[in-house]
């Protein structure tokens, strides 16, 4: 069974601090899955064998990187305490994602994000980010360790690899992975998922 789905998603962003370029601001990461009715938040639902799910999701940012001065440890005479830069003023990422059950109780997926950013010329912070490129290819993994009625507990492995451009805030400089830890629970109505993990 093949399904596909298309959201758009508008973000707005929020201030931060950065210390280096060395940073990914793509906040907004979907996970392709089987059965999932969410977005971004997984379930412990795994589909049945064979089954297989292709999906693109666009979101749309402003502003998800400023930077703000704190001057409360001395400043240069040009430089303002307040001041703000934003390397990156607009946004766009355009992911694919394919997920696939090769057996029993284990998900297996993929995403591969393409980024368009821009920003305006800073006064302190450097170059803006001016890039339209491949982002960090990301592999998932879900295996379903329990399943009481509702009530679904699973695992999830998420290993991303550093094939977006770390100089432009579009990637990391290396290989990431993040565990986590997934419990859903589903009636006719409702569906109640929590995912932690590191």
């Amino acid at each position: 069974v093949a399904s596909a789905a298309a959201l758009l998603a508008l973000g707005l962003g929020r201030p931060a601090k950065a210390q280096g370029r060395d940073l990914d601001v793509v906040t907004f990461r979907p996970l392709p899955s089987i059965e999932d009715e969410l977005v971004q938040v997984e379930t412990a639902s795994v589909g049945r064998k064979g089954a297989w799910a292709l999906g693109l999701m666009v979101t749309h940012a402003i502003d998800p990187l400023v930077v703000e001065v704190d001057c409360s440890a001395g400043c240069p005479a040009s430089v303002t305490d307040g001041m703000l830069d934003k390397p990156i003023t607009a946004q766009t990422v355009a992911t694919l994602g394919a997920a696939f059950v090769p057996m029993p109780r284990l998900e297996l997926g993929v995403t591969l994000p393409m980024v368009s950013q821009r920003g305006e010329q800073g006064m302190f912070s450097g170059a803006p980010a001016d890039v339209t490129a491949l982002g960090d290819i990301a592999a998932h993994v879900k295996g379903l360790a329990l399943a009481r009625g509702a009530a679904k507990l699973a695992a999830g492995l998420i290993i991303t690899v550093p094939t977006g451009d770390e100089d432009e805030f579009a990637g990391s400089d290396g290989v990431t992975v993040h565990a986590q830890a997934i419990g859903s629970w589903r009636n006719r109505r409702w569906l109640a998922s929590v995912n932690g993990g590191f």
